[in-house]
């Protein structure tokens, strides 16, 4: 009997474990939050910089083609989106619930899916038509992409 005992361990659950248990989790992830954001910032004003390489060997930014502002603004966008939809549920005096921290993660990732979908539309059109131009095409090709990721995502989550 006592080697069951030793073998065996025992824990009581009550009707808290569940929101504990998810707090812990939340308090373990939300300072990766900032980490996160740090490395995507990077990655996106990395990836909307378009290099030229010229004749002579030497490569350089194209500033025309680049859009660094859309990485800032990829990260930004869904930033602002949390930041104001905790501050509403807040304010309305809705019970918070810790597994709410995982959504900043969700959300964040989505928008900068959507402004790459977008980025790769713009370079797809034709850099001779006038900007307003340009925008419609990117718009009307990119929509449908983001209201496919959009609605799964609305689905599954």
């Amino acid at each position: 009997m006592k080697l069951i005992l030793e073998i065996l361990e025992f824990g009581l659950y009550h009707n808290e474990s569940l929101p504990e248990g998810l707090q812990d989790v939340a308090d373990a992830l939300t300072p990766k939050f900032v980490m996160m954001s740090g490395i995507l910032f990077v990655f996106t004003l990395g990836c909307s910089v378009v290099i030229l390489r010229h004749e002579n060997l030497l490569m350089g930014i194209d500033w025309v083609r680049s859009k660094p502002i859309l990485g800032l603004a990829a990260l930004v966008c869904p930033l602002l989106a949390v930041g104001s939809a905790f501050g509403l549920v807040l304010w309305t005096g809705e019970y918070y619930n810790a597994i709410v921290n995982i959504s900043p993660f969700i959300v964040v990732c989505i928008g900068i899916d959507d402004a790459f979908l977008m980025n790769a539309a713009w370079h797809r059109t034709n850099p001779e038509l006038s900007p307003a131009r340009r925008l419609a095409e990117t718009l009307s090709e990119a929509a449908v992409a983001i209201s496919i990721t959009s609605f799964t995502d609305m689905v599954i989550f």
